[in-house]
């Protein structure tokens, strides 16, 4: 009997540590992941707001942009640069909204690559545009009345209108 008997040991714990951390890690766990829902939902909800903003046609929030524009009187201040940054970056949105490109994005000879045989007089007034903006050249109001008014002429020819009005209800008038 006495080769049976082994040395005694010392006492061993009846804890189990790992339990315990993972327990720690499964409340981490849940904590991101109940933040990471939390900002989904409120990304949800924050578009939800801001979808009535996109409703607004692209000509009703171009002419609307261009009279504000024209309200401020920036031209008539002598601010031409200031004044024809606005205008350039009114007519990209609108020409960006109507024809499915990054026109806010680009450069004017970018635009011209992208834009259709049509838009041809707004490259050529963004053209216009450039040359105030970036080289300093000098601009009268007889030609900032003839650019705003090509531009308006434009919205005009492209502008999408309510299905009931025009076209038998297609919903587009020229695009």
């Amino acid at each position: 009997m006495p080769d049976d008997l082994r040395p005694i040991r010392g006492i061993m714990a009846t804890d189990n540590v790992w339990l315990e951390r993972l327990l720690i890690a499964a409340a981490v766990i849940l904590v991101i992941a109940a933040a990471y829902f939390a900002y989904r939902a409120y990304r949800k909800w924050k578009s939800g707001k801001t979808a009535s903003v996109a409703l607004i046609p692209p000509q009703v929030r171009a002419e609307k942009d261009m009279e504000a524009l024209l309200k401020e009187g920036l031209f008539e201040k002598g601010l031409h640069k200031e004044y024809y940054f606005r205008f350039t970056e009114i007519i990209k949105r609108y020409v960006g909204e109507v024809r499915h490109i990054p026109a806010l994005e680009c450069t004017t000879e970018e635009m011209a690559r992208l834009v259709k045989d049509e838009d041809r007089p707004i490259i050529e007034i963004l053209k216009s545009a450039d040359l105030v903006k970036f080289a300093d050249q000098p601009s009268d109001s007889a030609r900032k009345q003839d650019e705003v008014s090509a531009f308006l002429a434009y919205i005009d020819v492209t502008s999408i209108v309510p299905a009931s009005e025009e076209d038998g209800g297609t919903g587009a008038k020229s695009a």
